[in-house]
């Protein structure tokens, strides 16, 4: 698990470079490259590296939540 004050203050300074309404999940639907390409300057490698492996935790998270409420909504007894 991120610090989430880090990842906060992190996402936060990559905003500036990136549309505003983009979400934390959302980010991790590009490739490492194409995000680093986005943030541009704005991040150094390791805070990049830092904030896109949140962003793909935090997709792979939602991802695991939608699942469970599929598979509650839908039991196969």
């Amino acid at each position: 698990m991120y610090d989430k004050s880090l990842i906060d203050s992190l996402f936060e300074k990559a905003k500036t470079k990136i549309t505003s309404g983009i979400s934390l999940d959302e980010l991790a639907h590009s490739s490492f490259d194409e995000f680093c390409e986005k943030v541009g300057e704005t991040l150094n490698y390791t805070e990049s590296q830092l904030l896109y492996g949140a962003a793909e935790e935090a997709s792979q998270y939602k991802a695991a939540q939608s699942r469970k409420r599929l598979v509650r909504a839908n039991p196969q007894s």
